[in-house]
């Protein structure tokens, strides 16, 4: 049995996979918090705008200033829209850079040769091309 599998650790360090595992994991349901709770308050903010639209619409007495509240609606959302999907999109974006600087921490910490994945001296991939070992510089 390899040392990986005798003591789950990737590169130098017992267990660093379940460090690196744990690290990733904590800033990935942070980000998920953070897209619910902004999710949660554009949901808010765009169930009061569809409310004033029907207090509004219910004050229109022609039907051209229903088109003109419809039209400043309309604008009004696509625009909310447009700003929410950055806000997620840079929500996502920090999550990965989060994972991204847990896997070079943990990596960093681990001494040298800690960013190669050690994988059982015998193992070889699909082919036979080059050994694991090999390129772990085993």
């Amino acid at each position: 049995m390899s040392d990986t599998m005798q003591t789950g650790s990737v590169g130098s360090t017992p267990n660093m996979g379940f460090e690196l595992a744990a690290a990733m994991t904590r800033a990935t349901l942070h980000a998920m918090s953070e897209w619910n709770r902004e999710m949660g308050r554009f949901l808010s903010h765009r169930l009061e705008m569809d409310a004033k639209l029907q207090e509004d619409l219910s004050r229109c007495a022609q039907p051209l200033e229903a088109v003109g509240v419809c039209s400043e609606f309309m604008q009004t959302a696509v625009g909310d829209y447009a700003r929410e999907a950055q806000k997620l999109q840079e929500i996502s974006t920090g999550s990965a850079a989060e994972n991204i600087a847990a896997m070079e921490a943990g990596l960093k910490s681990n001494g040298p040769g800690a960013d190669r994945m050690a994988a059982p001296a015998d193992a070889s991939p699909p082919g036979g091309a080059v050994p694991f070992a090999a390129l772990a510089g085993r």
